[in-house]
């Protein structure tokens, strides 16, 4: 791939990932050129000076380095679970954001020699049941040394047993999406302006959708139930809820839920979810509870818990230690981050 090709490919993605028009991109820049220009820049049909490149890069918070990148930045063998509710531009950008984290995250672990696996479950038979699904969870977490513990930290149990997470600063009404890259690596989209409780329930429902094999017979309304459920099961298993709620009940107090909220970091409103799908409130129970959650005088408001804010940090742990091994520079780390080149320094500490 020439310079221009790859320069070309490389602008038009990092625009989109910011999710600007070419008419957006050159009024952030001072209409210092013009619409017409940046497409020929993306068509490859010519090079900005260096001035432009500068300007172009603080408009679109990249580092030079990424545009000058001759690798492609385009992964090809990734298949996309379906996006709903977004406009074209909103699915571009979030299928660049995906592709251009699997770039960073191959480039830097082909950097320190590292292979990417991922630590799945061996599908025994495709799922057709609500047993399924609690069995799929149980030995999920076995298999990732779980036990029936609570989650410190969902992001980083995904990262460290080789689930891909791209983060997504979008608005509503984005919530996640999920993609598998070479048929075996879930890669995970998930908006990072939610309340920590969804943020990790979402997460752990795409996974669900990326790795669970589903019976033909089972409808997306069906699918989608199973992935809350498996999500809803990974951060409270069944048994765990049983032995402190009780099998049966009329009434659940709400500081028994909010101490389940506090100590697995899963909503007071999966809570109830799991109470009903589990048989120990009846459907009309769990019906009225939703009912009564929306009206504007609930005293039984799902309230935020105390869970500390999760992010991705697998990917920028490793380039930080590649730096301090002084195997890239610094303004590679910063190509590497989609950070600046101050912002690498400022946050380069050694002990």
């Amino acid at each position: 791939m020439d310079l221009k090709k790859s320069f070309a490919e490389r602008l038009h993605n990092a625009r989109l990932m910011r999710g600007l028009s070419m008419q957006q991109l050159s009024d952030m820049m001072g209409n210092i050129i013009t619409k017409q220009t940046l497409f020929k820049y993306e068509k490859g049909v010519m090079l900005p000076k260096s001035g432009i490149v500068i300007a172009l890069c603080d408009a679109l918070e990249i580092n030079p380095d990424y545009l000058f990148n001759y690798k492609s930045s385009s992964p090809k063998n990734i298949r996309y679970g379906k996006l709903q509710g977004l406009s074209k531009r909103e699915e571009m950008t979030i299928i660049s954001i995906i592709e251009n984290t699997i770039e960073r995250t191959g480039e830097i672990e082909n950097i320190c020699g590292r292979e990417h696996s991922f630590n799945s479950i061996p599908a025994e038979q495709p799922v057709k049941t609500l047993s399924d699904i609690y069995q799929a969870a149980s030995i999920l977490r076995e298999a990732w040394k779980i036990g029936n513990a609570a989650i410190t930290n969902v992001i980083n149990l995904l990262e460290s047993n080789g689930v891909i997470i791209a983060e997504i600063d979008a608005l509503d009404p984005f919530i996640s999406q999920h993609a598998i890259l070479d048929d075996t690596i879930p890669v995970i989209a998930i908006n990072s302006n939610m309340d920590t409780e969804n943020f990790r329930f979402a997460a752990l429902k795409e996974l669900a959708h990326a790795i669970l094999d589903f019976d033909e017979s089972i409808d997306n309304k069906k699918k989608e139930r199973f992935c809350s459920v498996f999500a809803n099961e990974m951060l409270l298993p069944h048994d765990v809820f049983l032995s402190v709620i009780g099998e049966k009940r009329h009434e659940i107090a709400l500081m028994e839920l909010k101490y389940l909220q506090s100590e697995y970091g899963i909503s007071v409103d999966a809570l109830m979810s799991k109470a009903r799908y589990l048989g120990v409130v009846s459907s009309n129970h769990y019906s009225d509870y939703c009912k009564n959650l929306g009206s504007a005088d609930s005293t039984k408001k799902s309230e935020p818990g105390s869970i500390t804010k999760e992010k991705v940090t697998k990917l920028e742990s490793r380039v930080y230690r590649a730096l301090a091994s002084g195997i890239i520079t610094q303004s590679k780390a910063a190509a590497l981050l989609n950070m600046n080149t101050v912002d690498v320094v400022r946050n380069f500490v050694t002990v």
